[in-house]
């Protein structure tokens, strides 16, 4: 379990490296990064419109970059961002 946390708090600076293995984070954190519930994101997975990137233990990990994505396709071209 640590080392999901520890992943965690290194999301914010990885994912601006580009350095070749995204950064994989948790679905609480990942719903927390676009600022929707953790339900959004496993609804989301489940209505094919986010595929998870890996697991640990049972939890779902998740690129930031395809959360992301699935947030803007979820507001869709007419709504203001936040």
């Amino acid at each position: 379990m640590s080392d999901e946390s520890d992943e965690s708090s290194e999301s914010s600076e990885s994912r601006q490296g580009g350095g070749g293995r995204a950064t994989l984070i948790p679905g609480a954190l990942a719903a927390q990064e676009v600022g929707v519930a953790p339900a959004t994101i496993r609804k989301w997975v489940q209505l094919g419109r986010l595929k998870p990137a890996g697991r640990a233990g049972r939890a779902q990990l998740f690129r930031l970059e395809d959360v992301f994505a699935a947030e803007r396709a979820a507001r869709g071209p007419n709504r203001d961002p936040r």
